[in-house]
């Protein structure tokens, strides 16, 4: 019963990952993540470059949190992926939103 609902909440939020990453996609090709960092007086691709950048990593955390919630059915090697994803994906977020507090709009 434990390990069901494990499942289950461990698809879940793999789900809400990948709905994450598509609204930053989405966003970032329409142009309204570039406001929410910078102030619009950089060429728009560059300045959308670096806001994709620093919005990325949430939906990558967030798939990882999913994919170390599926340890138990996954294979020793990708079991150690995901905990690598976990670890790579969080330091990736701490340094965005490092930036975000410290850097303010540039």
């Amino acid at each position: 019963m434990f390990r069901t609902i494990l499942r289950v909440v461990g698809n879940g939020v793999i789900v809400v990952g990948l709905l994450l990453l598509v609204r930053v996609l989405y966003k970032s090709v329409t142009g309204s993540l570039l406001p929410q960092f910078f102030v619009p007086r950089q060429s728009l691709w560059v300045g959308n470059l670096y806001a994709l950048g620093l919005s990325l990593p949430i939906p990558f955390h967030v798939i990882s949190i999913g994919l170390v919630l599926h340890r138990k059915w996954l294979s020793p090697p990708w079991s150690r992926i995901a905990w690598v994803a976990v670890v790579l994906s969080g330091f990736w977020l701490g340094v965005a939103l490092g930036f975000r507090v410290l850097g303010g709009s540039l």
